[in-house]
């Protein structure tokens, strides 16, 4: 330090220097650890809001590369590892109107550059203090709101790791609760249990999503809002209309009387999708109140219902969900990406279930054989029986209602109306024990349905009746 560049401030006298190697200083080499890329969000000022939005589309594409540039020649850092998707997103959490922008960081393999993390945090500095560094020089770099600084975007993991794991918890109790049905009854539909989970889960979802994250992007707010409310309207609406129709049937409202709380619930829960309702008659477990007469007329309903859903909910939700990821500066909320996880999974399996559904109706609508047993169809899957399985069918409900069942059997030998044999297999009025009652309608079944699964079904059902008699 030369002699006079310090002045006593007292004395207004220039004080000695310092002589060469009087102070040593040793910096040691530090090297940065390896980074992969990254990306991070920058926030305009109210004022670099209202120049951006002053600008031609043209205007601020060239505003980006500008930035880009600033934040080159600050740092510094190669203008090359800096990238923008040159988008702008709405912040929600100020009352002024400011927007977000990102900037990526590209990794480098080059010990003598600036590692990703250290890039991170210079800008970071620079924007915190522009007014002390290049950052409020720069044309564009000006506009940055210092109180914001640079934020890389977080680990989805590391920052909802507990709420991935509360979902992971539920999607393991619903495999525990199918597991336990099918070990409960096998003949049921337990898979509607995961069905059920599906629906509540997809609910909250799309609930969360319009009142946490809609606004982000204001032209998906309206749409999101509307794809929400009008499927649930229309669902309840037509949910009740069926549990009212159905009501009119003595068989389903005996029904109803016996299990109305759970057929409530579940009128609700329609409304979020109205195949809610064919777990009613899922056979669920085997419990009684998973076993609602619902007519043919009333499952087609719920079809038709459940194709409309897909054109006036799924697909418009799904494509909202894309339209987000597309349109948002940052895409680093659990709930989106759920919320499309959810859409899609949802989407996909409703066009199959249709799909499989309207393949059934049309196949069995050209005469070939089928089950219409509520046992069998998949969530309300219409199958169209043949004159003998639907006369059977009859049988069987006429059975369970009380009527004594005396059809005529054309061909003893013949065991397409099986129900009838077992029931006139003994001639003479002798009562039949529920061992014999069971073989010999598994003998009388042998030759007609050629199918063990429904053998298997026929003979839970003789099982049921014949216990409920004696």
């Amino acid at each position: 330090m030369d002699n006079g560049f310090v002045v006593d401030k007292s004395y207004k006298e220039p004080l000695l220097g310092i002589r060469d190697n009087v102070w040593n200083f040793n910096i040691e080499p530090k090297k940065d650890p390896f980074a992969p890329s990254t990306t991070g969000l920058l926030r305009l000022s109210p004022e670099g809001t209202s120049y951006f939005d002053s600008l031609s589309q043209e205007q601020q594409t060239n505003f980006f590369n500008t930035l880009l540039n600033d934040l080159s020649n600050a740092v510094p850092v190669p203008r090359p590892r800096l990238t923008s998707n040159e988008k702008t997103q709405l912040d929600l959490t100020v009352n002024e109107k400011q927007y977000l922008i990102s900037i990526g960081i590209k990794e480098t393999n080059d010990e003598n550059d600036l590692s990703v993390v250290t890039v991170v945090n210079n800008i970071n500095t620079m924007v915190k203090n522009k007014a002390q560094t290049p950052i409020g020089s720069g044309m564009a770099t000006r506009y940055l709101d210092q109180v914001y600084g640079f934020n890389p975007s977080p680990n989805l993991w590391e920052k909802y790791k507990y709420r991935l794991l509360g979902v992971f918890l539920i999607i393991g109790l619903l495999i525990v609760l199918f597991l336990f049905a099918q070990r409960r009854d096998s003949n049921g539909n337990n898979i509607a249990i995961l069905q059920l989970g599906l629906i509540i889960f997809d609910l909250v979802l799309d609930v969360a999503f319009v009142s946490s994250n809609a606004r982000d992007v204001p032209v998906l707010y309206i749409p999101s809002v509307v794809f929400v409310t009008l499927p649930i309207g229309l669902n309840t609406i037509l949910a009740f209309y069926i549990i009212t129709q159905e009501n009119t049937r003595p068989k389903f409202f005996q029904w109803f009387t016996a299990h109305g709380k759970v057929a409530s619930v579940f009128t609700v829960l329609a409304g979020a999708d109205i195949e809610a309702l064919n777990i009613l008659h899922s056979n669920l477990a085997g419990f009684p109140f998973f076993r609602a007469p619902f007519s043919d007329e009333a499952k087609s309903k719920i079809f038709w219902g459940a194709c409309i859903n897909i054109f006036i909910e799924d697909v418009p939700q799904v494509i909202i969900q894309i339209l987000y990821r597309k349109f948002t500066v940052s895409y680093d909320n659990i709930i989106p990406l759920l919320t499309l996880i959810s859409s899609a999974v949802n989407l996909t399996i409703n066009i199959i279930g249709r799909l499989y559904q309207a393949t059934n109706r049309l196949r069995h609508s050209n005469g070939s054989q089928g089950s219409n047993d509520d046992d069998t169809d998949d969530f309300g899957g219409l199958v169209a029986a043949s004159s003998d399985a639907s006369s059977n069918k009859k049988d069987l409900e006429r059975l369970e209602e009380g009527e004594n069942v005396s059809r005529e059997i054309g061909n003893p030998e013949s065991s397409q109306n099986y129900l009838g044999d077992v029931l006139k297999l003994d001639k003479n009025d002798e009562k039949l024990g529920l061992d014999a009652v069971l073989n010999k309608s598994y003998n009388a079944s042998n030759g007609n349905l050629g199918n063990d699964q429904n053998k298997n079904k026929g003979m839970t059902f003789l099982k049921r009746m014949v216990s409920r008699k004696e």
